[in-house]
């Protein structure tokens, strides 16, 4: 099989997501070399948009509708455009958030608040004077208090609270668009290192226009994106992908896989390859060795510890076959920090006793310092 075949391969991705398999063969030693920096342009997307009404269904549009209206669950103001929060406008373009607000309000999408909703925006020692005031018992929880308020109050007192409550809360048709679009909420609360754009591709495939769950979005696009930098040996960018892979994967319980790409994240991180100046010949000429092995010592994160964490707690998952894929795959074009160097590694940490992090950075520290050396 070509190259390119094995790359076009890993797009099969229900087969890729079940085996858990994001990886791509290269596999000869030579001195690394990343190309992100002399290939990479930044492609700025960003467009600004004023809501007019007839532009309800662009996607930069109905996501600010699906944050606006699940903010509204519980109940939310409608304010002035720079009264809102930055972002709105800032990474999503839309210029006039307050004008869209409102029109979801006049649409339907948001109604005016219940008694009991606008009695929840109030303090319990403010709920308490209200009854006070009712000549009404002032012991119990919130809810209680509440109950007791609903049950005993007259039509001016209640028509009073609605008229005084500014918060509008989700209607029918707002929750009905949130079950529709709720995963672009879900995407803005945590992004899992998926840009919007990114995000909206994948979840609806051309293939068969059925919208996909919230994870699997993300792990189609996250996978796109870790066979492109592949390809392109954009080497450096990927440990994040792989740790956002995992992170993923963890939040939707599937801990056999989440396991194994923060294990991916550690091949990265342990053969420092987020970090290709540190194999610039030129840069180690002018710096010295000794420098970078100390800025590895002192500043790199060769060991994660939200990773090494996430690995602890899934144990369970673990066995030597993770390392036989990952390394197996070849994926960097070199290997400072090897198999069995990963399996003496996890067997110190999943085993109970210390693991120490300086001994085995002093190590990495001296293989970097053996492989550099044969290319001076």
């Amino acid at each position: 099989m070509s190259f390119i075949s094995k790359i076009l391969d890993t797009f099969k991705m229900e087969s890729t997501r079940e085996s858990g398999n994001t990886g791509i063969a290269s596999g000869r030693e030579v001195l690394y070399h990343d190309r992100f920096d002399e290939e990479y342009r930044e492609v700025n997307n960003y467009r600004e948009i004023t809501f007019n009404g007839k532009n309800f269904n662009v996607p930069e549009v109905q996501l600010c509708v699906a944050i606006l209206l699940d903010g509204s669950e519980d109940g939310d103001r409608i304010r002035e455009s720079n009264h809102y929060a930055l972002y709105f406008e800032g990474r999503y373009g839309i210029m006039n958030i307050g004008e869209l607000h409102q029109w979801l309000y006049e649409k339907g999408y948001l109604r005016n608040a219940s008694l009991r909703e606008a009695l929840s925006l109030y303090k319990v020692p403010e709920l308490k004077m209200m009854l006070d005031s009712m000549g009404l018992k002032k012991t119990g929880n919130k809810a209680v208090l509440i109950d007791r308020i609903v049950d005993n109050i007259d039509s001016d007192q209640k028509h009073m609270i609605l008229n005084k409550c500014e918060h509008v809360f989700l209607s029918e048709k707002g929750a009905a668009f949130l079950d529709e679009n709720g995963d672009y909420a879900r995407w803005h609360r945590k992004s899992y290192g998926v840009t919007f754009e990114e995000f909206n591709k994948h979840r609806t495939p051309f293939s068969y226009g059925k919208r996909r769950e919230f994870h699997d979005t993300i792990f189609h696009a996250l996978n796109e994106k870790a066979c492109t930098y592949q390809y392109k040996q954009w080497f450096s960018k990927l440990e994040m992908i792989y740790f956002w892979l995992g992170e993923s994967l963890y939040d939707e319980g599937r801990y056999d896989l989440a396991i194994r790409h923060y294990m991916y994240r550690l091949y990265f991180s342990t053969n420092l390859a987020s970090h290709s100046y540190l194999f610039n010949l030129e840069s180690v000429r002018r710096d010295g060795i000794e420098s970078k092995k100390r800025w590895i010592k002192e500043v790199n994160d060769t060991f994660n510890k939200c990773s090494l964490q996430k690995i602890v707690e899934l144990k369970e998952y673990y066995n030597e076959q993770i390392l036989d894929i990952i390394y197996g795959l070849h994926i960097l074009p070199y290997c400072i920090f090897d198999k069995i160097d990963m399996s003496n590694a996890m067997n110190d940490l999943l085993n109970g006793e210390s693991f120490d992090v300086e001994h085995y950075t002093d190590y990495i520290c001296s293989r970097y310092e053996r492989y550099i050396k044969k290319f001076l």
